[in-house]
């Protein structure tokens, strides 16, 4: 993996020896053009749990104007249980 968790904690600057390090593997494993493919994964992951604290969602069949009138879009009649 990329080991990029945690990349806005303080870190110290890579040393002159790791870069080169870095690079001369990078240079190993790079084709006859000298590019190199790399492949990583994006995980993003959040948490939530309720609270007392948290307003409670209004009642069912509440509110004062619908959602198409907000969204202005036509409304139409639900389809027709077959």
């Amino acid at each position: 993996g990329m080991a990029a968790s945690n990349i806005l904690i303080g870190r110290s600057a890579m040393t002159r020896g790791t870069l080169a390090r870095t690079a001369a593997a990078f240079a190993a494993a790079a084709g006859p053009d000298g590019r190199t493919t790399e492949r990583f994964s994006i995980v993003f992951l959040t948490g939530w749990a309720p609270d007392a604290s948290q307003p409670k969602p209004a009642r069912r069949g509440s509110a004062t104007s619908s959602l198409a009138a907000a969204l202005r879009v036509p409304s139409s009649p639900p389809p027709k249980a077959d």
